[in-house]
């Protein structure tokens, strides 16, 4: 089927402490400060403005709300990851019922989960070093969910990670974000941290942990993402959640604004970021189909286990195996996005086995396969055109065509092109030549009997133009 061609290769720029209210109490009491529990040098060490490369004032000039981005180059970064691990975990892990919500998980169990919460496995060394074995560039970890639980060493809030009442407060490094942080960074991989704002409405009415009024609330998010970006030197996405209306947004600008003073190179996604996420540097979005092409980086977040909710949700759910781990990445990344992979540790902290032996499989192909995915744009005939072989990225003057194996198709046909446009054809697995010849339709190239043992085996279809643009009105379809 002939398509005509959609050419369009990504425009880069893209609390304090609070007692707790008796049942009969109408409404959230005040914060009162200062009152957090010292952890000595469990705490992180707070890393200065100057550390940080941070801006002289929180926006361009003194009093200027005009939204604020991060550089090109930081956007480049972003997209040319293409491929992140999402943990979604906290006290409500040990419900075990993923498919609800947190919130009404927490407020059935009195907000008191946070005092069984006791994850001895925890080992953020372990889940670094899985991670970065199985090819994830970048990872984010929730650090405030709807319960409103805070997994650092917060001085504005008891109900934390590091709370007396928290079991885990005994482990000699109790701050799971501190820890978190380290183990990334030290396997040399983009650290996010996930923030879910609580709404001007306060939906969670019985958590007497936050303020009720809504400019008292932003005033006290400020105050808990300054501790987040500050004591724990360089982040490089800030995964906000829950969308403000506009009628309410104005009050988290100075967050959005001291966010970029503090981490002038992080990115902030599309949840609560300014009048229209006009702060926005990427798109937090549900798998792309269709429609125009995003003019900004965009993430989609599919789940490894199946069903409703992003946490854990037992020893019996299934889960992803290696090849639809591979099959959801090579569509997101075909279409020019980023994948970010959710994980939901069990209430101990560790990842269920098969999880782990999933990942690291699809880590195996990415080892050798990987040039076709970091780095690359989308299918340069099409962000949204999937031919019915498999998947195509591109990257420079390199087009990769990335065989189904449950396909095999013997011949594909790069239309709208002829042989002269063309440098090489190998196998990205070893180089070896390819065989391809003129077609009435553009260049025909032949599928080697031997590479159908591999899982989803490449195809580098070098171009002598740099980048490569198709030109003819055909597209990559058969």
């Amino acid at each position: 089927m002939n398509q005509k061609p959609f050419v369009a290769f990504g425009i880069v720029l893209m609390a304090a402490y609070m007692t707790r209210a008796a049942e009969s109490q109408p409404s959230a009491p005040k914060r009162i400060k200062g009152t957090a529990a010292k952890t000595g040098s469990n705490t992180p060490p707070r890393v200065s403005d100057e550390e940080h490369g941070a801006f002289s004032n929180e926006g361009k000039a003194d009093g200027n709300d005009e939204p604020i981005h991060v550089s090109p180059e930081d956007l480049e970064r972003f997209n040319d990851w293409k491929y992140g691990l999402f943990i979604h975990w906290g006290p409500w892990s040990q419900t075990g019922k993923g498919s609800d919500t947190i919130d009404a998980l927490e407020s059935e169990n009195g907000y008191e989960l946070y005092k069984t919460f006791n994850p001895g496995k925890y080992d953020p060394k372990q889940w670094a070093g899985v991670a970065k074995q199985a090819g994830f560039r970048f990872a984010v970890l929730t650090t405030r969910h709807m319960d409103a639980f805070c997994m650092w060493d917060t001085k504005q809030s008891p109900y934390r990670i590091t709370s007396p009442d928290c079991p885990y407060s005994k482990n000699p490094n109790p701050d799971i974000v501190g820890e978190y942080v380290k183990a990334f960074r030290n396997e040399g991989l983009g650290v996010g941290l996930y923030f879910l704002h609580q709404t001007p409405k306060n939906p969670i009415a019985n958590d007497p942990y936050h303020p009720a009024d809504w400019n008292e609330y932003a005033a006290f998010e400020k105050e808990l993402v300054q501790e987040l970006l500050s004591g724990y030197g360089r982040i490089d996405i800030l995964r906000f959640d829950n969308n403000i209306p506009d009628s309410k947004i104005d009050a988290l600008v100075p967050v959005l604004k001291m966010a970029r003073r503090l981490q002038p190179h992080m990115l902030i996604n599309n949840r609560g970021a300014g009048r229209g996420n006009q702060w926005a540097d990427y798109l937090t979005t549900a798998e792309r189909k269709g429609g125009a092409e995003p003019n900004q980086p965009w993430q989609v977040e599919p789940k490894m286990v199946g069903g409703g909710g992003y946490f854990y949700q037992g020893e019996e759910s299934e889960s992803m195996g290696s090849s639809g781990i591979l099959r959801t990445l090579l569509s997101v990344a075909g279409k020019g996005g980023v994948c970010l992979l959710n994980v939901a540790p069990r209430p101990d902290g560790s990842i269920r086995e098969q999880e782990v032996e999933a990942l690291l499989e699809a880590g195996k192909w990415l080892k050798s396969m990987g040039e076709a995915v970091y780095g690359t744009r989308a299918n340069p005939w099409g962000w949204d055109k999937k031919p019915d072989w498999g998947f195509v990225t591109r990257k420079g003057n390199k087009v990769f065509l990335i065989l189904d194996t449950a396909v095999k198709r013997k011949m594909v046909t790069v239309e709208g092109v002829a042989k002269r446009d063309i440098r090489s054809i190998t196998l990205l697995k070893d180089g070896s030549p390819v065989s391809f010849r003129e077609g009435a339709d553009g260049v025909e190239v032949e599928a080697p009997e031997g590479i159908w043992g591999d899982v989803y085996p490449v195809i580098v279809v070098t171009f002598n133009e740099n980048p490569f643009i198709p030109q003819g009105p055909e597209s990559l379809s058969r």
